[in-house]
């Protein structure tokens, strides 16, 4: 299955909602599908990362930036 999560804010953003996420996709690709996320840029990130088998996309720095594109 192909699986898109889009996020304001995911690892390595400190807090209960990228927490979350993170445990959600680590278990969600280790089963076998393929996951993607759209989420914002964090300190030290690039635009695009592979990590544990997902896609990981990032836009914007703020909330704002990511919500308007």
């Amino acid at each position: 299955m192909r699986i898109l999560y889009v996020t304001d804010f995911f690892h390595p953003h400190v807090g209960g909602v990228p927490s979350f996420f993170k445990n959600l996709t680590d278990s969600v690709s280790r089963l076998g599908h393929d996951v993607t996320v759209v989420t914002t840029h964090a300190d030290g990130t690039k635009d695009f990362e592979k990590h544990n088998g997902m896609k990981i996309y990032r836009f914007g720095r703020t909330r704002e930036q990511f919500l308007i594109g």
